[in-house]
Order: structure tokens, then C-alpha cells, then sequence
């Protein structure tokens, strides 16, 4: 028994590499924004997960905002890579992204998701330790997240969107058909055509009691 669930993760494994390796002959790195998420609201994510245990914790969280900036340029020059070579997210769904900002980049920092788990912090903490901290976030939050993602958002209100692909159709990205056929090998777990797959499911609909 314990041979063959050993086979079984050995043979997942090298399916999952197989198809990461796959995967490198498409263009994924430039999708990192769309309506679903991007890197403007990771960070809220990300805070709100992290440990809060100690003085040392929330240090680590006020580090993360203060590298903030990086990320958000590296992710900016990967969406103008992805303009360059026409690999974008679609124009029309990208119309909800806009006021995803302007729910981050409130008036007051400390309206700011990015903000929230310095509101209520870990008990044990001194007073001194609380203020000290909040204000740490306060300064980072003022002069490296919110300076960075406004820049950030200019570039993708004025230069991305109205740039991005009209299409929603995965073919309509460079190796599309082929992008599209891996997609469906790698959700299906077989070698069949989305045509193959189409196929099937409308006989077994046909000879379905129900059908």
C-alpha cells in the first residue's frame, strides 16, 4: 500500500513539473493584473495574514510596506512588457479595477485597508510599543504605499487599460490556440480538444436519462 501511494505521488509530481515546464512557453508573467486582483491588493492580503504575536512581527509588516514600492515597479514593468507584446488582461473587465484603487487610497491612511491590522494589535504589546508601530505604519503607508500606488494606478488608468486587448477569448493572445489547448489539458487532466471535450459532453447529454 504505502509502495503505491508513493507511485501515485511520484507520478503527480512529475505531471505538475511537466506541465510547469509547459507552461513557460506562454506568456503568463505579464497577466499579473485584472479584475480579480493584482499587486495593488495583495498587500492588504497579505498584512492582514501575517503574525501578529509580538513587537518583532509587526516590524517585519512595517518592512513589507516600506519595500512596497519595489514590487509595485516590477509589476509595472511587467504589464509594459505584456503591452509590448500584446499579452494583457481584457479592456472590458479591467473597467472595475479603477475603483479598486480608490477603495485603497483612502483620504486618511488610516482608513486604508493596508492600515487595519494596526488598529487592533496583540494585547501583550506595551502602549509605547502600540504607538510607536502605528506610527511607523502611518509613515510608511504616506511615504512609500500610497506614493507608489498612485503612481502605479496613473499608469494603469491611463496607459494599460486603454491598451488592453478587446478580445476575451484566450485565442486571441499570441499562441492562443496552442495557450488554450494547454489550459484545457492542464484543468482536464487529458490530451482532448476542447472540440473532443465539446463533443463528449454533448453525447452524454444526448444519452442521458435526462437529456
Amino acid at each position: 500500500m504505502e509502495i503505491c501511494e508513493e507511485l501515485i505521488s511520484y507520478n503527480l509530481a512529475v505531471h505538475k513539473l511537466d506541465l510547469q515546464l509547459e507552461a513557460q512557453a506562454f506568456d503568463t508573467d505579464y497577466l499579473v493584473l485584472d479584475q480579480l486582483g493584482g499587486v495593488h491588493q495583495s498587500l492588504a492580503d497579505i498584512l492582514i495574514s501575517m503574525t501578529t504575536a509580538n513587537k518583532k512581527d509587526y516590524e517585519n509588516m512595517i518592512s513589507r510596506l516600506n519595500k512596497y514600492p519595489v514590487l509595485v515597479g516590477q509589476n509595472q514593468i511587467l504589464l509594459k512588457e505584456g503591452l509590448r507584446w500584446k499579452v494583457t488582461a481584457v479592456k472590458m473587465f479591467l473597467q472595475k479595477v479603477p475603483a479598486q484603487f480608490e477603495q485603497l487610497l483612502t483620504e486618511k491612511v488610516e482608513e486604508s485597508p493596508f492600515y487595519k491590522p494596526f488598529l487592533e494589535m496583540n494585547s501583550s504589546l506595551s502602549e509605547v510599543d502600540k504607538k510607536e508601530i502605528q506610527g511607523q505604519a502611518r509613515e510608511a503607508l504616506a511615504n512609500k504605499v500610497y506614493p507608489a500606488l498612485k503612481k502605479f494606478k496613473e499608469f494603469v488608468v491611463q496607459d494599460y487599460i486603454p491598451n488592453a486587448r478587446e478580445g476575451i477569448s484566450q485565442i486571441d493572445l499570441p499562441k492562443g490556440k496552442a495557450w488554450y489547448h494547454f489550459l484545457v489539458k492542464m484543468h482536464t487532466t487529458t490530451n482532448k480538444t476542447a472540440e473532443e471535450l465539446h463533443q463528449n459532453y454533448e453525447q452524454a447529454i444526448e444519452t442521458s436519462p435526462n437529456g
